[in-house]
């Protein structure tokens, strides 16, 4: 069978098969191509397809000495491995046709591998017998040859590495640095090797084979060549799987380097799996082939489809997903639990499949995609599951019947043979639909024989309708059901009766109703319609019931009749279900209309499904117009940010309340509360939202705010003002005293003596004292003005030119004064003070720059709204019409914390100010009964308004006229009563009076005031009365002086005038006068003597 075949070159033979015809035949060799080579060469070289480049094979006879120098490397002309050659030198007389084919196949699973072999000692596959010579020789060589074996094999690599052909060849060095990888990189997505070379490899290893892929690559310095599989993945996230042939080699340095080849091999596991999924899914249909035609019903079929394919014990999980109810599961089957697990599955989950649009092919949905299935996922991870595969299923006129769903552990895509292996399983199960939805008549038949009459009955007795039948003569064939609660009567009483006839066993059926049915029994029946459906009303036992009837009208094929049959059904209990729905639903229909608040029925995205009228008002869309918005249309930008995290924060309760800003139509802003519970309707959650307008009640607070502003200024300023009262009580009567006695020490000493000096200094203090608690008095309202009906427009345009000569040139004075205004009750020397004092406090705003000072006069029907600051008394109201003064300066401005303090007692943001202009300010304004208000930022200069009330005509306190003459008997010195509490008071107004020539009396309290009155009631001239005295009240004294003597003058003194008007008020002779305090003596003198006349002196 063996022996030397072709040509000889001297000593050398070259070998071949024999039979060349029969290993060109089974496809190992394709061609004989002839090599001129010296001996001992190879003759030729056999080349084959080994599934791509053609791979070639020489032949050396290893029985000619010299053999070996033919070896790669060794002789110019010897086959190079990087030419695809393999060079296999062997013993002639062991070489068959059979055998060569054997090796040739050998060969070319080394080839598939390896790309060439050059040392077959290493090899990883079992080498025949005839190798072994090869392996020895080859060993010997490598040992007396290793540096030119190195040599040559970094230079083979290198030509080998650039002439890879279609694998991807690389060189790396022992750290892990890329040093040559090939251009065909860039067909998998990689960057170009220019960017790849000096990076590590371990960048576009996937991180699950890093681990494996290094220790392998450190076990080759154990074993020089490896076969090594592992996945990469490439810059756009592709994973590829490679398949790399590796081995240790020496550069020309002696440097250890890793070079090898790499495949993609993706598409050969691909394949695996492609096979390893139909061969799953052909057991099942192997296994299921037996229960498709045996099934009864679809859930029959369901469920014994789902077990089979999950005891195949390849997946988890799968169910039948029926399509004529959506969200009902047919069957399923679970591998851990072995049962039925139709609740296992989500609501979401199941409405989610119920969107998918079927088609009539295998489809893959993305789950992964779905993120709001991440309560459903925690279930199929436990299986490593993580895709669905859904075929649908059919019934007969290829109209669906339902999704069977299958949990795989890939989420696809899947292979064309996966894909069409899925279509036969579903054709396959629909063939088994169609088995039980389209059975042969003769099935049929077989069926209804097989149930038994009694059987039919009893069903019929059971069931709360009636059902009926008649022939084309009208004549009842058959009754069955709730005869006899709904008629009275048998069934058998019925059959066999003729329509109209039976209107003699329905004596409560209106007798007009057979004639109405017939009626509507021929119209149908001329127009061939196929049924009528009408309703009886019935009285049967004391009830009133109501029966609905759908009647069904058979006709031949000529249109002939054939007779008719129908269903009664008692629907009284409907009716009256109906008629209280509807009550309820009117009665929470009128609540939903009328509810003030607006009220909307929204989706959780916030879909606005219905709204009623009082939201159409309140943001000004039509009704319509809301249900084509969201919710998010009806707040602001500021609302829809932090709206989300405070309802997700509430929805845990089943609702929110929360507060939003609200945009009407026409873009107004205004104030909100929400409320919203969720409810349910039709198994979807929905939102009821109630929304309230604030903008009333924000109003209302606002004002409350304002109020209580005004309340806690007015009592700041009551409390100061008591106190300043009492000290300038306390001090006026001191006052009194220094006064009295500085003055008449004036009086005794002469014009040249020294202490005169003393004592004029001692007057001009107490009289500077005198003009500081005036202004105290001032703000505490116990100075009582003069008021009279006053034009102020006449007052202050007539003082202009004063106001504008006590400011600095750099200060501008612009006066804007309407004419005609009504007059006010004021005192006009006072206003003008009132001018002066707020003119100087706006010089001071201003300090040294230049500025401008606008006094203006207008009238006006209210306040200005929100003002920083409010004086305000209790008797005037909010709405005028009053005269407006208004102040307003370019100055520099104040901050809520002066502001509130501006008015208090020597308070001053000025070094050298007093902090006392101000606080007359106060003073006048309450005592013209007059508002104050004040607005002012930093920055933006002061404004100061005075709101005085429109004169009206009414009793004004005033002096009353000095008697005409005195009123004292004879010549007798007038008899003056002093009742006072204060002893430098008394002392002082008795020696002057004295003096003067009267006669004193002197009283320290009201009671012993009373005494002494009484005791010299005729012989009294005139009682000074002080207001503020113990025991009684200045007031009690003064009504029992009055009821004592009417006529007595009474000379009221007092440093507080708060309480004066009761004087005037009432039913009795007002007091003579009223004498402030301080006083000198000289002003004491010229009101006594305007009263009574100056006394003769003895």
């Amino acid at each position: 069978m063996t022996g030397p075949v072709g040509g000889e070159h001297g000593a050398v033979r070259f070998f071949v098969p024999q039979d060349e015809s029969r290993a060109l035949e089974m496809g190992v060799v394709d061609a004989w191509q002839p090599v001129d080579a010296p001996a001992p060469g190879p003759a030729g070289v056999y080349t084959w397809p080994a599934g791509g480049r053609p791979l070639r094979l020489a032949l050396l006879d290893t029985s000619v000495p010299g053999w070996e120098n033919w070896l790669p490397g060794e002789r110019d002309g010897a086959p190079e491995p990087s030419d695809g050659c393999f060079i296999v030198a062997l013993d002639p007389g062991t070489l068959s046709p059979d055998r060569l084919c054997e090796l040739c196949g050998l060969f070319d699973q080394v080839r598939a591998g390896y790309r060439w072999l050059a040392n077959p000692r290493v090899s990883p596959l079992d080498l025949p017998a005839e190798l072994a010579p090869v392996a020895d020789l080859l060993s010997q060589w490598e040992r007396s040859s290793e540096l030119v074996r190195e040599k040559r094999w970094w230079e083979s690599s290198v030509h080998l590495l650039e002439r890879a052909g279609e694998a991807i060849s690389y060189r790396v060095s022992m750290d892990g640095i890329i040093e040559y990888i090939s251009p065909q990189i860039q067909e998998y997505g990689f960057p170009d090797p220019k960017e790849v070379i000096g990076t590590p490899y371990s960048r576009f290893v996937h991180p699950d084979d890093f681990l494996s892929l290094a220790n392998n690559f450190a076990d080759l310095k154990d074993h020089p060549e490896r076969v090594i599989s592992f996945r990469v993945r490439n810059t756009e996230g592709e994973i590829f799987s490679l398949r790399t042939m590796s081995r240790l080699v020496l550069d020309p340095e002696g440097n250890t380097k890793l070079i090898g080849l790499m495949r993609d091999v993706s598409r050969e596991e691909r394949a695996v799996g492609m096979l390893e999924q139909a061969n799953r899914l052909g057991s099942v249909l192997h296994q299921t082939s037996g229960v498709l035609f045996g099934a009864a019903s679809m859930e029959d079929l369901a469920s014994s489809v789902c077990r089979i394919i999950v005891e195949d014990d390849q997946l988890a999980l799968a169910a039948v997903l029926d399509l004529d109810r959506p969200g009902t599961i047919m069957g399923s089957w679970h591998h851990r639990t072995a049962r039925d697990c139709r609740d296992f599955f989500p609501r979401d989950f199941l409405e989610f499949l119920g969107r998918i649009p079927v088609t009539g092919t295998v489809q893959v949905p993305q789950l992964d995609r779905e993120t709001s299935f991440e309560h459903f996922w925690p279930h199929l991870g436990k299986n490593q599951l993580s895709g669905l595969i859904m075929l649908p299923l059919f019934r007969p006129g290829r109209r669906f019947s339902g999704i069977l769903c299958i949990f795989t552990e890939r989420s696809g895509p899947f292979e064309t043979g996966t894909i069409r292996l899925l279509e036969e399983l579903s054709l396959f199960l629909t063939h088994g639909i169609l088995a039980i939805f389209d059975r042969t008549e003769m099935e049929r038949t077989h069926d209804a024989l097989a149930i038994s009459e009694e059987r039919y009955r009893h069903i019929l007795d059971n069931v709360q309708d009636v059902i009926y039948s008649f022939n084309s003569d009208s004549v009842l064939t058959f009754v069955g059901g709730n005869v006899r609660e709904l008629f009275g009567v048998e069934a058998d009483q019925l059959i066999g009766q003729n329509f109209v006839a039976m209107a003699g066993l329905f004596p409560d059926l209106d007798p007009g109703f057979f004639s109405k049915y017939q009626d509507l029994f021929d119209a149908a029946t001329a127009g061939l319609k196929p049924s009528i459906e009408y309703e009886i009303p019935l009285s049967t036992g004391g009830f009133e019931r109501v029966l609905e009837v759908h009647e069904r009208i058979h006709y031949g094929d000529t249109g002939n009749l054939i007779g008719s049959t129908g269903v009664m059904r008692d629907i009284s209990e409907r009716r009256r279900a109906l008629k209280q729905l509807e009550r309820s639903e009117a009665k929470y229909h009128a609540l939903f209309e009328l509810s003030a608040d607006a009220v909307f029925i929204e989706t959780i995205e916030g879909d606005i499904l219905e709204c009623n009228e009082a939201a159409a008002r309140m943001y000004g869309f039509s009704r319509e117009e809301l249900l084509r918005l969201s919710a998010s249309n009806l707040v602001t930008e500021k609302t829809i940010k932090i709206f989300p995290a405070i309802v997700e924060q509430q929805m845990a309760t089943g609702g929110f309340f929360v507060e939003a800003e609200g945009r009407r139509r026409d873009g107004t802003i205004f104030p909100t509360e929400v409320s919203a519970r969720v409810f349910e309707f039709e198994q979807r959650p929905l939102l009821v939202v109630s929304v309230r307008d604030m903008t009333d009640r924000r109003r209302r607070e606002q004002d409350r705010l304002i109020m209580e502003k005004r309340l806690r200024q007015g009592q700041r300023v009551e409390s100061l003002s008591m106190l300043a009262s009492k000290l300038a009580h306390d001090f006026n009567n001191l006052l009194v005293g220094i006064l009295g006695n500085a003055s008449l020490g004036l009086m005794d000493v002469a014009p040249d003596d020294p202490i005169r000096v003393n004592l004029e200094e001692i007057e001009r203090a107490a009289e500077e004292a005198a003009g500081l608690s005036r202004q105290l008095l001032a703000y505490a309202g116990g100075w009582k003005p003069r008021l009279v009906p006053v034009d102020l427009s006449e007052v202050i345009s007539g003082q202009a030119e004063l106001f504008q000569a006590t400011l600095p040139e750099r200060i501008r004075m612009i006066y804007r004064l309407e004419a005609s205004l009504r007059p006010v009750m004021a005192d006009p020397e006072q206003c003008v003070a009132l001018v002066s004092h707020l003119c100087s406090n706006s010089l001071d705003a201003i300090g040294e720059r230049s500025g401008m000072i606008t006094v203006s006069l207008y009238g006006c029907e209210g306040l200005s709204e929100y003002p920083q600051f409010v004086l305000m008394p209790e008797t005037v109201c909010d709405q005028g019409p009053f005269v407006c003064l208004e102040i307003a300066d370019s100055g520099q401005g104040m901050d809520a914390t002066v502001l509130e303090k501006i008015f208090d007692p020597y308070f001053s943001t000025k070094a050298n100010a007093a902090g006392m202009g101000l606080v007359a300010v106060i003073g006048i304004v309450r005592s013209h009964n007059a508002v104050l208000q004040v607005s002012s930022l930093p920055g933006q200069g002061t404004v100061f308004r005075i709101f005085f009330p429109y004169c009206e005509q009414e009793k004004v306190p005033g002096h009353v006229e000095p008697l005409a003459e005195p009123r004292h008997p004879g010549g007798a010195a007038p008899k003056v009563l002093i009742i006072d509490d204060d002893l430098w008071v008394r002392n002082v107004v008795s020696r002057t009076l004295t003096q003067a020539g009267y006669e004193c009396m002197k009283a320290s309290d009201g009671p012993k005031g009373l005494e002494a009155a009484r005791t010299l009631l005729s012989e009294l001239s005139l009682v000074v009365l002080d207001l503020h005295l113990p025991g009684l009240s200045g007031h009690e004294v003064f009504l029992q002086l009055r009821r004592m003597r009417p006529e007595l003058p009474i000379l009221i003194s007092s440093g507080w005038a708060e309480s004066l008007e009761p004087f005037w008020e009432a039913e009795v002779t007002p007091p003579a006068d009223y004498l402030p305090k301080p006083y000198r003596p000289q002003q004491l003198l010229e009101y006594v003597s305007r009263i009574l006349g100056t006394p003769d002196k003895e």
